[in-house]
């Protein structure tokens, strides 16, 4: 192969890695956790598994196989009767944040979830996605808080039906290399409005970054192919 040809090949091989690149990660959607994110085992509460549940008088926390948004999946249950003695909480094993570790590029959050009873007035079950610096959860490096309920989002005449939550481009924190997931009702705002139940976690990388990362590349080979061509 002859010097032009060399050149020929080594632009246009770069150009198409480039352009496949950003073409793949722009829709792409890497999950990096939480694992189990659809409740689809029976595992729960045993070692080794992938959620813990608090337990308090007057409130649960749980999960169970079947009737999750995805079918054949299962469902996160949490709940409580009484404002005063119904502090409880389910959540994550932490997980790693991947390419997103210490604040490299954002991640979007979403969960689905589900009001069984009536919600009152000003109540709501607190959902944080959590962030920290190792992965045994015990350097807090910040959180992005949601509240479902009368005092949050969500539809509260809406018994009974899935609903969706979706927050894009949350900033990681510097330092952040791991996050966890924790859903609490009781500890930061009122709630004994009964059960409700959730589904479907995830959080992945910002995909417009990821675009964005395509797009330099496939410049970058743009510019590399036309200076290569004056030679």
């Amino acid at each position: 192969m002859n010097k032009k040809n060399k050149k020929t090949a080594l632009t246009t091989t770069a150009l198409a890695l480039a352009l496949l690149f950003g073409a793949s990660v722009a829709g792409a959607q890497t999950i990096l956790g939480p694992a189990n994110p659809t409740a689809d085992s029976a595992a729960y509460g045993s070692a080794g598994a992938e959620w813990n549940f608090g337990e308090a008088a007057n409130a649960w926390a749980d999960a169970t196989d079947g009737g999750g948004f995805i079918e054949n999946t299962g469902t996160f249950n949490i709940g409580a009767t009484d404002t005063n003695e119904g502090s409880v909480d389910f959540r994550s094993n932490t997980f790693s944040l991947g390419a997103a570790a210490d604040g490299a590029m954002p991640v979007d959050f979403s969960f689905n979830f589900k009001f069984l009873e009536a919600v009152g007035a000003d109540q709501g079950i607190r959902v944080d996605l959590r962030f920290w610096a190792d992965q045994g959860g015990e350097d807090f490096q910040g959180e992005d808080v949601v509240f479902i309920g009368t005092n949050g989002v969500g539809d509260t005449q809406l018994l009974d039906e899935w609903q969706s939550y979706s927050k894009e481009a949350i900033n990681v924190p510097g330092g952040a290399f791991y996050a966890d997931i924790r859903a609490t009702v009781n500890d930061f705002a009122p709630w004994d409005s009964g059960g409700a139940q959730f589904d479907n976690f995830a959080v992945v990388p910002e995909p417009r970054t990821y675009a964005l990362i395509g797009g330099i590349l496939a410049l970058g080979a743009t510019l590399l192919r036309r200076r290569l061509s004056r030679r």
